[in-house]
């Protein structure tokens, strides 16, 4: 209300009797306080749009923890001397990865109270066994929570997902997302929190600070140009009418921009751009058409002066809009009525009659067409002249920024969702698969593998594990497909295969158990290739089936051999199927080498692969521990690459008896 006051000050006679510094001074302060109100507003929004995103990726961020968490088996873990155990090592697993997914998350943990007490049970920051260098700041279990935050305390008591306000403890200052773990029967028994420093959240505000402050200068930048402006036009007697229109404008830009800086949506942006036109023009009525791809009609989408929904849509060729939008120029049509292309259905059942119009087709860097901007009857006796052209072109680019900035929002927030999700999901998958390996020596056999996936997830896996004090199941295993489905199908599988495993006796049931299971409902017909091995490491025999995987290779004084003689049907194809298994004595010193066909079907630039020959001169080649020639195979795989993008997931395993 002050600017559109002031602006009819200045129109007319009022403007008369404003000196120039006067005339300047007010179009300064205009320009300036509105520009001012505006970074306000828009720091505001912004900075709560910052916090609430902050909030809701550290809540997601807790619940997909709390989803890998073994609720049933967290009571057990009530004693310090349990954080070495195997079991409290897989159960802070999820919370490695969290902490291994996002760098900037300082802690995350498990707490239950006790009589009014809190106590830490997990802590993703407790040393792995072996560990040399601990960090200062992981807790025991049971160690009492000192000072814990009011918040911690709503999520346990209430049972609901909490962000908490900034709070100080021992550990430092944090912001923390707090959810309830609930047992079967729906009852809160601990909770889950994770931890972002303060001074990390802080430092993830403080560029929407900056910008704010960079703006509010450059709005000052502009707003003495402007006030320059008005001060040159009054000394060069510029007339009342022009510095009206010019004061017009830049209010309209301001609410414009106003717009654009605190709505994404078009269906809110359009009506303010097609209003602020017809106040700038100067005209009777003005609207937005927009092209239909499927048809190549035009139809107001937004107008006014005009019911956009009694008009029925403009056909290819009918009216100066559509001339406009074909032709790729601007329409200045003195007279309508001489125009041979000019349709009055617009008029039809209203009082108004088009005299003069114009009309500027909007289209994309890429030449795709978006729509027509146009304007009717101009006030007054004259008609549109040149800066009025220059205007509606400049109108025209707000129509265009608003859709671009409308795919552009919607692209980057699906983007963050996705890159998010994959990221904590590669971190999860690949905790996983075993990372921590027999040191040479304190077993019968050495072991090491490496899973390097194409995606950000994939479907590889490997996997080894003790049936009992003597007998080690080795497992590489191949999942149709890519990236999540694959992933996910990876998980199915691996955890059905080792269940079997430790239930059944034999690699061929382990196998026809599995297949069974994987087979069940498995609409979407993937599939996963297994070998599957059991290696006594008393006397080195090994029983083995395969389920539609490359063979392994075995190396024994100097001579390499494939594992055949087990062949069998991919896992999930059908149910019903059976598997054969062979069994083998391996020699002191044998080195068996499991793979997946990432490793012999990797591609040179000229998509060539590296072939099963060039693999098994490489392996024959490689010598030392068992990581240091799973190094080297690696290393040959990207030697043949040289630099060409990684087409398919490679998982490499590698196993020594005595």
């Amino acid at each position: 209300m002050a600017n559109a006051e002031a602006t009819r000050r200045i129109s007319g006679r009022g403007v008369q009797r404003l000196p120039p510094w006067a005339a300047g001074s007010l179009g300064f302060l205009l320009v300036g306080l509105g520009f001012s109100a505006l970074v306000a507003l828009l720091f505001w929004r912004t900075q709560a749009a910052m916090i609430g995103e902050i909030h809701a990726g550290l809540q997601r961020t807790a619940r997909i923890a709390v989803q890998s968490i073994d609720v049933g088996g967290h009571g057990d873990f009530t004693s310090p001397a349990q954080h070495r155990s195997p079991e409290y090592q897989q159960a802070i697993a999820p919370l490695r990865a969290v902490l291994a997914a996002d760098p900037e998350v300082a802690f995350a943990w498990t707490v239950v109270e006790r009589e009014g007490v809190l106590h830490f049970v997990l802590d993703g920051s407790t040393p792995r066994p072996g560990d040399t260098t601990v960090a200062p700041d992981w807790v025991q279990i049971m160690e009492v929570f000192e000072n814990p935050p009011a918040d911690l305390f709503t999520a346990l008591r209430e049972g609901r997902s909490v962000v908490s306000q900034p709070y100080t403890d021992e550990w430092g200052s944090f912001i923390s997302a707090f959810e309830p773990l609930k047992n079967g029967e729906g009852r809160t028994v601990a909770a889950l929190g994770i931890d972002l420093r303060l001074t990390q959240y802080e430092a993830r505000l403080a560029p929407v600070q900056r910008a704010a402050l960079l703006a509010l200068g450059v709005g000052w930048v502009v707003a003495f140009v402007v006030g320059l402006a008005v001060w040159a036009s009054r000394r060069n007697d510029r007339t009342a009418r022009e510095l009206a229109r010019q004061l017009r404008t830049v209010n309209a830009l301001l609410a414009v921009s106003r717009a654009l800086s605190t709505g994404v949506r078009l269906d809110e942006l359009l009506p303010v751009i097609v209003a602020q036109t017809t106040e700038v023009m100067g005209v009777e009525r003005s609207g937005l058409l927009l092209h239909e791809p499927a048809t190549g009609a035009l139809r107001y989408s937004v107008a006014q002066g005009l019911d956009a929904r009694s008009v029925p849509a403009f056909a290819p060729g009918e009216g100066i809009a559509q001339r406009a939008l074909r032709e790729g120029q601007l329409q200045n049509v003195p007279d309508c009525k001489k125009d041979t292309a000019f349709s009055s259905r617009p008029d039809e059942g209203t009082a108004l009659q088009t005299r003069n119009l114009l009309a500027l087709p909007i289209r994309r860097g890429d030449g795709q067409a978006v729509g027509v901007l146009e304007v009717v009857n101009k006030l007054g006796d004259e008609g549109f002249d040149r800066d009025d052209e220059v205007l509606l072109e400049a109108l025209g680019g707000l129509v265009l920024m608003a859709f671009d900035r409308a795919r552009l929002t919607e692209v980057y927030v699906e983007k963050q969702k996705l890159d998010e999700a994959l990221k904590l999901a590669a971190s999860i998958q690949m905790s996983m698969v075993p990372q921590a390996f027999p040191k040479p020596g304190t077993t019968p056999v050495e072991v090491h593998a490496q899973l390097l996936p194409a995606k950000e997830v994939g479907g590889d896996f490997y996997d080894f594990f003790w049936l009992d004090a003597h007998r080690l199941a080795l497992v590489m295993a191949d999942v149709s497909g890519k990236a999540m489905p694959a992933a996910l199908f990876m998980a199915k599988a691996k955890t059905l295969v080792k269940a079997a495993a430790l239930l059944i006796d034999g690699p061929d049931e382990i196998l026809r158990r599995a297949n069974d299971e994987l087979a069940a409902d498995n609409d979407a017909g993937m599939f996963v290739t297994v070998f599957l091995g059991i290696l006594d490491t008393r006397d080195g025999r090994l029983r083995y089936s395969n389920a539609g995987h490359n063979p392994p290779l075995r190396a024994s004084t100097g001579t390499l051999s494939a594992l055949d003689g087990a062949d069998g049907v991919a896992l999930g194809v059908m149910e019903g199927l059976d598997y054969r298994s062979a069994e083998l004595a391996l020699s002191a010193g044998d080195v068996l080498f499991l793979f997946t066909d990432g490793v012999n079907e990797a591609m040179d630039p000229r998509g060539q692969p590296w072939g099963q020959a060039a693999m098994e001169a490489s392996f024959a080649a490689t010598e030392g521990t068992m990581a240091a020639r799973n190094e080297a195979m690696v290393a040959a795989i990207r030697k043949h690459a040289a630099g060409t993008e990684q087409s398919d997931d490679v998982a490499v395993l590698m196993v020594r008896w005595r």
